[in-house]
């Protein structure tokens, strides 16, 4: 966000759902900073029973829309999911803001895929993390009406639970917006942008769908498959003509999910909700196999030792 050079506005409380209140009665927050922007700061705090949060602080006086802060704050406190980032308390004075969220130490999904040691993830680890990610989209879809607008790997960090699963939480609805607003602005991050962004003056939740199946493309192939890079076709060309290769992808049903997410024809893409049953089948048939295959090599050491 760029700097506000007359926002006077900022000095009023700027949405109903924040507490005019000091922070620091209810939370210590430590010194070391987990991250840091132009317009913010996020640290790690801990309430009274020792319970870690991060709390990210903005500079009122230093952002270009109080509109879009405010936006992010009211959806983002309004949603419940496991796999979204909680949003626990917003507190605000003249000048700053503050809002107590899920302390998550694990990185972003971006990391995870782009790591040496996982640059393509197995099947089942790509499936369950992708499970979560429909989960979360059939949930902002269906039950909260929200379009996030902006699904990137980048924008899921990840927890690892005891069990060494990893749990992903999405973050970042700055853009977001409820689905009865029909969205006429391009918005979001340009390799993720959808075909329609240059073809259509509309658009709707069909968005998150598209830079969805980026992400799971992303996920089996370790790759994406649209790049700017000086010299190279100009990505608004790739995105709306590029032939995609699934080919890479081994599993016969998870390849036809990819490809009905990544549908140029918004109208004809798989939504949420069918994206989400597609991965329930395919999540439970590789669960049976893997099932399947430990009861046989058991049973296989078992007649060997006998």
């Amino acid at each position: 966000m760029g700097t506000c050079q007359s926002c006077p506005e900022v000095y009023s409380r700027i949405s109903k759902v924040t507490k005019f209140e000091d922070i620091n009665k209810h939370y210590s927050i430590s010194s070391y900073v987990i991250s840091r922007s132009k317009n913010s700061i996020i640290r790690q705090a801990i309430d009274s029973n020792g319970k870690k949060y991060a709390v990210k602080t903005i500079d009122k006086r230093k952002i270009s829309s109080i509109e879009m802060l405010k936006n992010e704050i009211e959806i983002s406190t309004s949603l419940s999911h496991e796999n979204i980032i909680k949003y626990y308390n917003v507190y605000e004075n003249n000048s700053k803001i503050h809002i107590v969220m899920d302390y998550i130490d694990g990185g972003d999904l971006f990391d995870f895929i782009t790591n040496s040691k996982q640059r393509k993830c197995r099947e089942k680890q790509s499936i369950d993390i992708f499970y979560q990610i429909a989960s979360v989209l059939y949930y902002l879809h269906n039950k909260a009406k929200v379009i996030h607008k902006d699904i990137k790997p980048e924008n899921f960090l990840i927890k690892i639970l005891k069990n060494k699963k990893p749990q992903i939480k999405l973050i970042d609805f700055g853009l977001a917006c409820r689905k009865s607003k029909e969205i006429t602005l391009r918005c979001g991050t340009e390799g993720y942008f959808p075909p329609e962004y240059y073809t259509k003056s509309q658009f709707g939740e069909k968005v998150d769908i598209w830079a969805a199946g980026l992400t799971l493309l992303n996920l089996l192939t370790g790759a994406h498959p649209f790049s700017k890079i000086e010299g190279k076709t100009p990505l608004k060309e790739q995105i709306l003509n590029k032939k995609i290769s699934f080919d890479v992808i081994s599993n016969p049903e998870l390849k036809d999910l990819c490809m009905k997410m990544l549908e140029r024809d918004p109208e004809k893409r798989i939504s949420a909700e069918g994206a989400l049953k597609a991965l329930d089948k395919i999540k439970q048939k590789v669960e049976h196999s893997t099932t399947a295959f430990s009861e046989n090599s058991l049973d296989y050491d078992m007649d060997e030792i006998g």
